[in-house]
Parts: structure tokens; C-alpha cells; sequence
């Protein structure tokens, strides 16, 4: 076969080939996503729909309300579904199907504005964006809405163009209307259309009497949609016109950009951008350039159908921003016009290439031009244009199918294993739970949740199932009063963001998790708990790294027995807003420095992060720290500090100038094991300036040699609190008052400093003299008191009437032998 024949079979078949590639393409993306990604919340309630479908002839919900949102698109789907039975692997393949529709039209439609190789490279785009695969393979109307939308542009165009154009006009009136009953953000659309109509048919064209129904038919089906919404959901467009309107006019350009952004500005768009902005820029300038020249008109500058995409497409950017309400600005109610900005950027991206060869080739000699023919530089652009557009959208699409969704089917498959009858089952997605659980008690929602909701004879139930609304801590107790076993299944950020902070620590307080996966918690209490009251508490205002503040805690006792429970409260402030996840540790540590228990886990159970917290926020942390049951009794410490959960750093503790003082705060000492009376065998009475008693001691020995050491315990009781660290000396002096052996150190080895101890309590603390060799045989008094490490000053001691006495207080005598 010649070179001459294989180029013309190239030629010719290059285009279906390269689309039945695309197709396949676009196919295994959109199965692996189907078959690997849990369900998006909201194809829950889509399958409820259909359901109700099969059930009752229409999209029937639980709670007696009519799902018309997609109401087309629920008959389709109960078509499969009738014969293979509720599956959302079903229905997920039809979607599958009118994404692959929607890949196979935007050629079509493509090849028939400008050519097959414009549609060929919007095609490519489309088969490996990574929206278009994600809503292509979920239970959801998002897809068959593309299609629709993408039939009505189509239909337009021919119907503004030929000569039968009514005909034309008419289907596409009957696609506009599919378009209105598979989602309402197809209103959107009247205008632009009707703007691109004009372009095609001018002004006196649609002027005509016989336009006048072709106008007529898609307004009475917007009425249509609202009328079908107050009837089907009472109550919830006035809800919506309070918390989300729909219509919320506004000239703040910045504020009506930043929600879409990502649909232009996202890393794999800012080339489709640019090319879609400039290609707006050649049209206006190749309008502008040849207004002299009118015998040419916009059909032979190649002008008519980019200006008519550019309408569409543009009318409804400019809706998005200026007219609908905050909530309505998303990337998803654009998706049904992605297709035009794949083809005006195609359209640009070829337009400008062919400019850029043929000034090119109108430099090159005579030979070389005709072997460079324009058609086969024009297929070499087509493929490289198509392999960039694949790469360019490949990382994305590669993203999307390592983006799980909230694991809300995985939660609910499990739950629908361990529940049994009489358990009460809470959660904000009860749409959900209808699927795989035979019950579900309660809607929760703390906030939000009004147009989701609507009055049942005084009570509030949910929108999809009818289930009571629960919408606070003190609600949630009564059912956890009377219910064996409550579950409640909900995501971490549904939580933070739909509850205050006291349901969400009596969550934390009642419920533990017992299956976690994809974000989604299933908690479980079984019954209701007694939470232990706190019996001692203080402000503690520790800054940790100018992030987060320890305004105070609260403790269940200072007093424990073996095998019992600490109970804490740990109260946090944030200082500022943090986007860092941390682990707060909580360390019961004993004098020589062994850790008996502890808990290292971030806030409130992790159910309310860190990353959640606003600046000023007080967030209540109770913890539970169990004492082993075989443990030395004594004194422990109360270790707390914060950790990055992602790199383990703690959070160092700073000081007002912002100096680094350590990376844990000390809350509390804690007494573990019975606490027996203690009494020193030899009273003394001594008392230092009214702060402290030292009450004896358990005897002086009566000698030691040199070398060795004195063993003394000394009873101290604090009469008042204490805010300074006071170090405790023991000085062996002879009978001048000179000191010959010391011992200075804070009471316990300086464990348990003096500011920590309570009013009235009793500390008994045990210390080593050691008499150096150097020491002279004799006798030697023992005298000892307090003082302050950072002046030298000590405590006077004082009589019963407030006079000092002195600053020291003697123990007895000593011999050195």
C-alpha cells in the first residue's frame, strides 16, 4: 500500500479511532471510580428516590415528601433498577453511561461548530476531567444533567441556523425541560440561551408570533419546578429563601468569584483559561477588525459559532456571580457548562496554531510547502493537542481516584451488622442509614438544619426518612437515659461544624468509638454514664507556643486508690487560628520519673480537632486516666502538654516575654494508695512566717562517722497557698553557727515543689546529709528552715504571737565519731 493511500486512510479514520480510544479511556476511569470510591452523602438520597419510584410509582420519600430535585433522572434510573434490584453499582453505570454520552456528543458538537479536530481535543478533555469522572460515576443527576445541557446548546445552535431550525428549536425546548426536572440550576440557563438564540436569528427573528410558544414552554416549566417543590416539600423554599436563597443579588466582583475559582483556576484549568479568555480576546478583536469589510459576514470570518458559545457560556458565569445566593456559587452547578469551556478552549488553541503555520509556511520554499501539506500538519496538531490535553488533566484524574468520600456505606454496613432490636441509632445522614439498617431513630443536626426539617404535628422531623430531629447535649441525654444502646454515626467535620461544644462533649463523656473509617465514626454508649464531679480545680494559664492557652482544669480528687479512675478536665483557649492538628498528652509520673498512666490523644476524643478551634474559643477536654492497680503508693504528678499529632513536636511553654520555659505544664500532684495518718515521732511546731509548719521529724540519729550519712524525714504542713518554690535546707553546724555539712533541695528531691501544695496538707519528706571526711569528730547541731533560691531570703520563724525568732529551726544534736 502507497504512503499516498495509507495518509488518506489515516486521514479519514484518524478522528473515530481516536475517539473510540477516548471512550475507553473515559470508561475504565469513570468504572475504577465507581467500583473504589464510597458513595457521595447525597447519593444516598438519590437512591431513596429511586426507590420510592419502584415502590410507589414516583420519588416517594420515607417521610411522605416528594423528591422532585431530579425528577427525571429517577425514572431513568429505576428503568435498570427494576430488573437488577437496588443497587448503587447499578446506578452508578448509567451515570457511567451519560458521562460517555456527554464525551461522544462534545466531539459531535464540535466537529459540527468548527471540526472534527476541535472536537477530537474537547473530547479528550472530557474524557479525563476529573469532575466529569467523579459526578460520572456517582448516583447523581449531575451527569445526565451535562448531557441534557450539552443537547440543548446543540439543538440551539442547528435550530438558529438551518433552515427547519423550529424543528430543532422544538427538541431542544423538550431537552431544556428534561434539563429542568433533572436539576432546578438549569433555571440559569434560560437567559443565556436565549441571548445565544438572538445571536444566530437576530432580533426580528426572534420577534416572530411563532417564537412566542417556544418561549412560552420552558417558563411554564420553571414554573413548574417551583410549583412542584412547595408541593412536594412544604416549607422548604421559604427555609431556603431564609438560610440559602437562591437569588441574592450582588456588584461584589470578589466575593462572586471566589467560590468558583477553582473552576477556572484550579492547576490543570489555568491553561484552559488562558486559551478560553483569549480566544473571547480574538473574536471581539476579529469582529472589531473587520467591521469595514461588510460583505463579509460572521459565518466566513468563523465567528458565529465561538461568539455563540462564548454567550452561553459567559451569560451564565456572569449569573453565578452577580445573581444567585452564596451557597448556589459552587464549581458543581457549573458543571453542566464545562463542555463549552473544553470547546471555545479547543476552538483557540487550534485557531491559534493554524495562524501560527501558516505565516510559517507562507515563508518556507515551494518544495517543502507542498510536502507540508496543510491537512497533515493540521492532523499532527490534532494529536498533540489531544496527548496534552490527556496529560494535562491526568494528574487530576489520577487524584480523584485516590480521593476517597466519607465512608458513610462502610460505617452503616457495619452498624447494620451489630444493631439489634431495641438500639436507638442517631445520625446527621439518616438518609443513609435507611439503606442499611433496619431502623433509624433521630436526625442530628445542632445547627443548619432548618431547611432540612419541616413540623410534624409540633414535632420537627428530617425532610428524607421522617426521623425526630435531636439537636442538643440535653436531648441526647434523655435518649442515652433510656436507651441500652445508642449509636451515633457521623463524620468529624459534621460534627464540629453542626454542633456546639457542650453536645460534643457529652459525646465525648457518654460514647466511645467503635468503628472508624473514611473520616466517619460510629460511637456507641451503652447506657448513660455518671460522670465523676470535680473536686478540685485552679486557673492555669499556660501559653504553648502563642497557638493554644491552658486556661484551667478541673479534677475529680487529689486522692485515688489502686485501680481507680483520675477523672480531668482540661479547659483550652485558643490563641489563634490553628491549621495543625495536635495530640494533647496527659502523664501521671511518679517521683522516679516512671509514667503509671497516661493519655495521648487529641481533643475531646479527636472529635473535635484542633484545625476546627477559633481564636478565643474555650474547649472543654475531659480525660480519663486509669491507676494500675499494682502501684507504690505516693505522691504523682500531673503532666500535660501538646504534641503535632503528623511530627510528634511538642509545643514549647512560654513565658509573658515569650521565652521558652519547658514543653509541659505540672497541674497537679496526686496521692495514690491509702493515705494513712501522718504524725512525726518528735514534735517541733515550728512556724515560718505563717506559710508553712514544720511539724517534727522521726528522730535525729544520735551519731554517724565521716563520710557517711544522716538519714532524716521532716514533716511539713502548708498553712497557706504558696506561689513561690521554696527550697528546704538541713545544715550540720558547729558551735559557732558555721555550717560543716548541707543539704539544700526542694521537698521530695524536687519533685513536689511548695507552690503545688495544698492548705492543711502534710508532706513528709526524706533526705540524705552527707557528713564529707574533712568534718571533725564532735558534736554538731542540725538546723533547718526554708528560703528562696533566687534571693537567699528565708522564711523567719515566728512565735504564736507573729514575732520572729529567728530563720532557722534546730532538729537536735548529732554526733561525729
Amino acid at each position: 500500500m502507497s504512503a499516498k493511500r495509507i495518509s488518506a486512510i489515516a486521514s479519514r479514520y484518524h478522528a473515530p479511532l481516536a475517539l473510540c480510544l477516548l471512550l475507553v479511556a473515559g470508561l475504565c476511569f469513570r468504572v475504577m471510580y465507581a467500583r473504589t470510591i464510597s458513595l457521595h452523602v447525597d447519593e444516598f438520597i438519590s437512591l431513596l428516590a429511586i426507590r420510592g419510584v419502584l415502590q410507589h410509582g414516583y420519588p416517594l420519600l420515607p417521610s411522605g415528601t416528594l423528591y422532585e430535585q431530579a425528577l427525571l433522572f429517577s425514572y431513568l434510573e429505576a428503568l435498570p433498577l427494576s430488573v437488577f434490584g437496588l443497587s448503587a453499582a447499578v446506578g452508578r453505570a448509567l451515570s457511567v453511561a451519560f458521562s460517555l454520552g456527554t464525551i461522544a456528543l462534545v466531539y459531535c458538537i464540535g466537529r459540527q461548530l468548527f471540526s472534527r479536530n476541535v472536537g477530537l481535543i474537547a473530547a479528550a478533555l472530557m474524557a479525563f476531567s476529573p469532575e466529569s469522572i467523579a459526578w460520572g460515576a456517582r448516583v447523581r443527576m449531575y451527569a445526565l444533567l451535562q448531557l441534557l445541557v450539552l443537547l440543548v446548546v446543540w439543538f440551539v445552535w442547528r435550530g438558529g441556523n438551518e433552515s427547519n431550525g423550529a424543528r430543532y428549536r422544538w427538541v431542544a425546548v423538550l431537552c431544556y425541560l428534561g434539563a429542568l426536572f433533572t436539576h432546578p440550576v438549569s433555571v440559569l440557563l434560560f437567559a443565556p440561551l436565549l441571548l445565544g438564540l438572538t445571536l444566530l436569528r437576530g432580533v426580528r427573528g426572534m420577534l416572530k408570533p411563532a417564537m412566542i410558544p417556544e418561549l412560552l414552554v420552558p417558563l411554564g416549566g420553571i414554573l413548574a419546578t417551583l410549583l412542584l417543590k412547595a408541593v412536594g416539600q412544604p416549607g422548604q423554599l421559604e427555609a431556603l429563601a431564609e438560610s440559602r436563597p437562591y437569588l441574592a443579588p450582588s456588584l461584589n466582583v470578589s466575593e462572586g468569584l471566589r467560590p468558583i475559582a477553582p473552576f477556572f483556576l484550579g492547576t490543570e484549568r489555568i491553561p484552559l483559561t488562558i486559551l478560553a479568555a483569549l480566544g473571547m480576546v480574538l473574536v471581539a478583536w476579529l469582529v472589531v477588525s473587520r467591521r469595514s469589510k461588510p460583505g463579509i459576514g460572521l459565518e466566513q470570518r468563523g465567528l458565529r459559532a465561538p461568539l455563540f458559545l462564548y454567550a452561553i457560556l459567559g451569560a451564565t458565569v456572569l449569573e453565578v456571580v452577580f445573581l444567585v445566593g452564596p451557597t448556589w456559587r459552587d464549581v458543581r452547578y457549573l458543571f453542566m457548562v464545562e463542555p463549552l469551556l473544553f470547546l471555545t478552549a479547543s476552538w483557540t488553541a487550534l485557531f491559534v496554531l493554524t495562524w501560527a503555520w501558516r505565516k510559517l509556511r507562507s515563508t518556507m520554499s515551494g518544495g517543502l510547502r507542498d510536502r507540508l501539506s496543510e491537512r497533515r500538519v493540521a492532523l499532527l496538531a490534532t494529536t498533540l493537542l489531544v496527548v496534552a490535553a490527556c496529560l494535562l488533566f491526568l494528574p487530576a484524574a489520577q487524584a480523584t481516584l485516590a480521593r476517597q468520600e466519607w465512608g458513610y456505606d462502610l460505617a452503616f454496613e457495619y452498624l447494620g451488622e451489630q444493631w439489634r432490636e431495641g438500639d436507638v441509632v442517631l445520625t446527621i445522614v439518616p438518609y443513609a442509614c435507611q439503606l442499611y439498617v433496619p431502623q433509624c431513630d433521630y436526625y442530628v443536626s445542632g445547627k443548619a438544619y432548618e431547611e432540612y426539617v419541616f413540623d410534624n404535628n409540633g414535632v420537627l422531623i428530617d425532610r428524607w426518612i421522617g426521623a425526630p430531629l435531636l439537636s442538643s447535649a440535653s436531648q441526647l441525654e434523655s435518649v442515652l437515659k433510656e436507651s441500652p444502646r445508642t449509636w451515633l454515626v457521623i463524620d468529624g467535620w459534621r460534627l464540629a461544624a453542626r454542633f456546639d461544644l457542650d453536645f460534643i462533649r457529652t459525646v465525648a463523656e457518654q460514647m466511645d468509638v467503635v468503628y472508624e473509617g473514611q473520616g466517619v465514626r460510629v460511637l456507641l454508649a451503652e447506657g448513660r454514664r455518671l460522670v465523676a464531679e470535680p473536686e478540685t480545680g485552679r486557673a492555669v494559664e499556660a501559653n504553648f507556643g502563642d497557638q493554644v492557652e491552658l486556661a484551667r482544669y478541673e479534677l475529680s480528687g487529689d486522692e485515688l486508690l489502686p485501680g481507680s479512675d483520675l477523672h480531668l478536665t482540661l479547659y483550652w483557649k485558643a490563641l489563634q487560628p490553628m491549621n495543625k492538628e495536635y495530640t494533647v498528652f496527659v502523664h501521671l509520673r511518679g517521683s522516679d520519673g516512671s509514667t503509671i498512666s497516661q493519655d495521648d490523644y487529641p481533643p475531646l476524643k479527636n472529635l473535635y480537632p484542633t484545625y476546627y478551634w477559633s481564636e478565643g474559643e474555650i474547649v472543654p477536654d475531659p480525660r480519663v486516666l486509669p491507676v494500675p492497680r499494682e502501684v507504690v503508693p505516693g505522691w504523682y504528678r500531673l503532666e500535660v502538654g501538646l504534641y503535632g499529632s503528623s511530627d510528634e513536636q511538642r509545643l514549647p511553654v512560654v513565658d509573658d516575654d515569650g521565652a521558652e520555659v519547658g514543653d509541659f505544664v505540672v497541674l497537679d500532684y496526686v496521692w495514690v494508695g491509702e493515705k494513712k495518718a501522718i504524725k512525726p515521732a518528735h514534735q517541733i511546731g515550728a512556724n515560718l512566717d505563717g506559710k508553712v509548719q514544720l511539724l517534727g521529724d522521726d528522730g535525729v540519729p544520735a551519731s554517724t562517722t565521716e563520710g557517711q550519712a544522716l538519714h532524716l524525714s521532716l514533716y511539713w504542713q502548708a498553712l497557706a497557698e504558696m506561689i513561690e518554690d521554696y527550697t528546704v535546707f538541713v545544715h550540720l553546724v558547729d558551735d559557732e553557727g558555721r555550717a560543716v555539712a548541707q543539704h539544700d533541695g526542694q521537698p521530695l528531691r524536687g519533685f513536689y515543689p511548695t507552690s503545688s501544695w495544698d492548705i492543711g496538707e502534710i508532706v513528709r519528706d526524706e533526705l540524705d546529709l552527707t557528713v564529707g571526711s574533712s568534718v571533725p569528730a564532735g558534736e554538731y547541731e542540725l538546723v533547718a528552715g526554708m528560703y528562696l533560691v533566687g534571693t537567699g531570703e528565708r522564711l523567719p520563724v515566728v512565735d504564736e504571737a507573729g514575732q520572729v525568732i529567728g530563720d532557722t529551726v534546730s532538729l537536735g544534736e548529732a554526733s561525729i565519731e
